[in-house]
């Protein structure tokens, strides 16, 4: 629960109360001190962030994609073939977007879900990946490139299959507004990558 204090010194502008639905003592979280007109000014800016332009290329993904899910080993031809639906919208604000994904891989469910989106204060896009059935989560770090319409990131991941640490590219690319394909490529120990998945989706209507 979040409220203002109106009988609480300047400096206090918000307090979040969180207790537990059993009941319990509230904790409050005050914010950090903002008696400078300085801080005051950063988090007034901060609070009032407009999108870029990466940002607002990123927002081509929002809506309901139908999927078709392909997996390779290595040669052209995929190995397993499944068919998944990925939902994205966009977190009030327009600055990330939320996607929530389930898939049906060779026939293993798949439920994931990705935040993303371009951060301005390292001018790069970044992204946390988590799925249901895996303890470990991917953390991403990449960049939108506006000529191919394409977010390239790059991240490290544990293989489920040996449990070691792999090196992973994902490239999102928009042939066209209705269409979005994902691409994920694994690198191997001297630097050559292999394509391990690809997903075509077409915007559903």
């Amino acid at each position: 629960m979040y409220r203002k204090r109106g009988d609480a010194p300047e400096s206090l502008l918000l307090e979040v109360t969180a207790q537990r639905q059993s009941g319990g003592t509230p904790v409050i979280f005050p914010p950090a001190d903002e008696t400078s007109t300085a801080s005051r000014q950063a988090l007034h800016k901060w609070s009032n962030a407009e999108p870029t332009g990466v940002h607002r290329a990123l927002l081509r993904d929002v809506g309901t994609w139908d999927a078709t899910v392909n997996v390779f080993d290595g040669k052209s031809e995929p190995i397993m073939t499944g068919r998944g639906v990925e939902q994205i919208r966009a977190i009030e604000g327009g600055l990330w977007l939320v996607s929530q994904i389930q898939s049906d891989r060779g026939g293993k469910p798949l439920h994931a879900v990705n935040l993303y989106g371009y951060d301005s204060n390292i001018g790069k896009c970044v992204g946390a990946w988590f799925e249901g059935h895996n303890p470990h989560r991917v953390l991403m770090e990449g960049g939108y490139d506006d000529a191919s319409r394409s977010l390239t990131m790059f991240a490290e991941a544990v293989d489920p299959s040996t449990g070691q640490v792999v090196k992973e590219k994902q490239v999102v690319s928009h042939p066209d507004d209705e269409t979005r394909v994902v691409t994920l490529y694994r690198y191997a120990p001297d630097g050559s990558e292999t394509r391990a998945l690809e997903v075509t989706a077409r915007r559903r209507q």
